[in-house]
């Protein structure tokens, strides 16, 4: 797995529960997105794994399904602009002028936030997505690392 995803998210219990890829670049379409995973996916053992993120700096694209073969399209495509923006912001550069590692370090501090159960930041509202999609509680109080 080492070098396929950016981010491995795992349960309390330590098990694998979301694999993560952040790009600064694509064009944004889920089936983009679809084809970017199936080519991932084919050098990461993620069959066992339970969810899977692209995170773009302007979209999230969520399969519930991680491990599915082929181009299958995300479950959830959400707008994640003003979320990642906000968090841009804290390193002083705006979200459009980042580059791949800082894009990186974002993620990971949402990531992390997701992990704690901050799921409203700076006023926002909350993001239901995570809720509905059954990830919030796989992952709550668990941990985020980097692949070896």
């Amino acid at each position: 797995m080492a070098g396929v995803v950016d981010f491995i998210v795992k349960s309390p219990e330590k098990t694998i529960q979301l694999l993560v890829e952040a790009k600064t670049s694509g064009d944004s379409s889920g089936r983009w997105a679809a084809q970017l995973r199936r080519n991932l996916m084919q050098y990461a053992t993620a069959s066992t794994h339970p969810y899977f993120i692209l995170a773009l700096p302007d979209h999230l694209y969520l399969w519930k399904n991680a491990g599915a073969v082929g181009t299958v399209p995300p479950d959830f495509d959400i707008d994640t602009t003003s979320t990642f923006k906000r968090y841009a912001e804290r390193l002083g550069t705006p979200l459009s002028e980042l580059g791949e590692n800082s894009f990186e370090l974002v993620v990971r501090t949402w990531l992390e936030d997701l992990v704690k159960g901050v799921t409203t930041s700076m006023g926002q509202p909350s993001e239901s997505w995570v809720a509905s999609s059954g990830l919030s509680d796989r992952i709550r109080d668990g941990s985020v690392s980097s692949p070896p």
